[in-house]
């Protein structure tokens, strides 16, 4: 489920239309579901999107789920 939530997250930022705030929440939401909790990068990621940088918050959430699963909560 985070994984999917995540995957949400980075389709938003990569589409032109995409809804900041909406990626934002999803991203969110994984992160109190546990995933990556207490991560550098998740943070980052997180403090990428609400300054709007797009292209670094889709960098690191990307690298996040390619991570191992054991790795990931």
């Amino acid at each position: 489920y985070t994984q999917a939530l995540l995957h949400l997250s980075v389709a938003l930022l990569r589409s032109p239309h995409g809804d900041t705030a909406e990626a934002f929440a999803f991203a969110r939401r994984a992160g109190e579901l546990g995933f990556a909790h207490g991560k550098a990068e998740f943070d980052a990621a997180q403090a990428a999107m609400t300054r709007g940088d797009r292209e670094k918050a889709v960098e690191l959430l990307t690298h996040l789920m390619e991570a191992p699963e054991d790795d990931q909560t």
